[in-house]
């Protein structure tokens, strides 16, 4: 198992121990709660998401038509053109 150590302001920690109060856990126990949300895949709080992910622009390309004309483009290159590795 692997130690984390995070370096909180004092005004924070005040918070987050009665915020650990509120929930009755203890502070550490508050944070593995959160880590164990994040592993499963829950979004980040207070990360600044404005900027869409790479699968998000891509599934945008796709739906949006842009590039439907591909689809009727002939294959002109194959794996084998170009340099070899």
């Amino acid at each position: 198992m692997a130690d984390l150590v995070v370096t909180v302001a004092d005004d924070q920690f005040g918070a987050l121990s009665r915020r650990a109060d509120e929930y009755r856990v203890g502070i550490s126990q508050l944070i593995e709660r959160y880590l164990s949300y994040l592993v499963a895949g829950g979004s980040p709080i207070g990360v600044d998401r404005n900027d869409p992910s790479s699968a998000e622009v891509a599934g945008l390309a796709a739906r949006g038509g842009s590039f439907d004309w591909l689809v009727e483009e002939p294959d002109l290159y194959s794996l084998a053109d170009g340099e070899q590795m």
